[in-house]
């Protein structure tokens, strides 16, 4: 439904931009030209702090509000060894069903470091590329994921995660 709704919005928006382009019109008052961030500073700063938080939710095994990071449904990208690509929607109980093991069997003595490279469309859109150290005693991984994420009334929500290596063979 969603896909459908943005697909007539967009068609919507190119019909009118062209009409108005034979008619000598202006560009129409929408599109990316009309939501640049207010303060992209104060917004990197927000998301910041998103991304710090979850250390302290996992170490604390606070898994319902880890959970409400989240926008539902969350689209949610990977790919296998083979290159194959799939994106699925999932919905809470997905999520949490599918997260859950990986949260219970956390250390909570491990230690994740973020380098967050940050670009903001708007004031409640943001595309996140996260290169991650995880440190559990000796053992030191690295990776990297990107997200969108969207500002709601509950404040910045994961709405699309992505991450290589996840998916079926």
């Amino acid at each position: 439904m969603t896909r459908l709704l943005t697909a007539t919005l967009l068609l919507c928006a190119v019909n009118a931009f062209a009409d108005g382009a034979d008619a000598g019109v202006a560009m129409p008052e929408m599109g990316p030209h009309t939501r640049k961030p207010s303060n992209e500073a104060k917004t990197k700063k927000e998301i910041t702090e998103f991304y710090n938080a979850e250390q302290a939710l996992m170490t604390g095994k606070q898994f319902d509000a880890m959970a409400d990071r989240v926008e539902y449904p969350v689209t949610m990208g990977t790919d296998n060894a083979k290159g194959v690509t799939q994106f699925t929607e999932w919905s809470r109980e997905k999520y949490v069903g599918d997260m859950k093991g990986f949260w219970e069997s956390a250390d909570p003595k491990m230690k994740m470091a973020h380098k967050l490279t940050i670009t903001v469309l708007s004031d409640s859109l943001a595309n996140v590329v996260d290169e991650w150290t995880m440190t559990e005693g000796k053992k030191v991984t690295k990776g990297k994921n990107a997200s969108v994420l969207v500002k709601t009334s509950a404040g910045w929500k994961y709405k699309v995660m992505i991450e290589a290596g996840w998916g079926e063979p």
